[in-house]
């Protein structure tokens, strides 16, 4: 089974991919089919399992150097998690390093409040920088075709759907903000 997916951070892959093993599917390979970097689409390839075994996944989006990537994989099998190998949608913008378990007690990859904030924070970190760009972006656009974007401010509703973008961006902005500030 293929399904195409709007690319939303680390935690929304996990819970995807979560929800899906929860269905029975095993997750066989992710794509990048990107279009607009800050707006990437993730295809992700799924096979029904035979086997009855949950299966947990759980994402980390460090970016971990080429040359510290063994060590850090070490650390994770000693624990009894195995790399998912077949991620093909990482970039230069989001890394995740993907780890499954058939161990029913493994819940979580992290054992301390810290890595869990340090994670949180960098994810934020990385959406605040998209949300900027987003922004720059859509306000570019608007000063170079202002007759796109002209529309009646008059109501509130009008005033929304004029600046429907920048809102967004804003807002991406905003939250991530607060994520961040919330995780030091």
């Amino acid at each position: 089974m293929l399904r195409i997916r709007l690319y939303l951070g680390s935690k929304s892959v996990e819970n995807y991919i979560n929800n899906k093993a929860n269905k029975g599917y095993v997750l066989s390979c992710i794509t990048k089919f990107g279009l607009f970097v800050p707006l990437r689409l993730d295809v992700y390839k799924f096979k029904k399992s035979q086997d009855k075994k949950k299966i947990t996944y759980r994402v980390d989006s460090r970016k971990v150097n080429k040359d510290d990537m063994k060590e850090y994989k070490q650390i994770f099998l000693d624990d009894g998690w195995h790399y998912f190998t077949k991620n093909y949608a990482n970039d230069g913008y989001s890394n995740d390093n993907i780890f499954y378990s058939y161990d029913p007690s493994k819940r979580e990859i992290f054992s301390d409040e810290e890595s869990k904030r340090a994670r949180n924070r960098d994810s934020a970190a990385q959406n605040l920088w998209k949300g900027i760009f987003l922004a720059m972006a859509f306000l570019y656009l608007q000063v170079i075709f202002p007759t796109a974007t002209s529309g009646s401010n008059d109501t509130i509703i009008g005033f929304i759907f004029h600046n429907i973008y920048i809102i967004i961006a804003l807002s991406i902005i905003l939250v991530s903000l607060i994520q961040y500030i919330k995780n030091r």
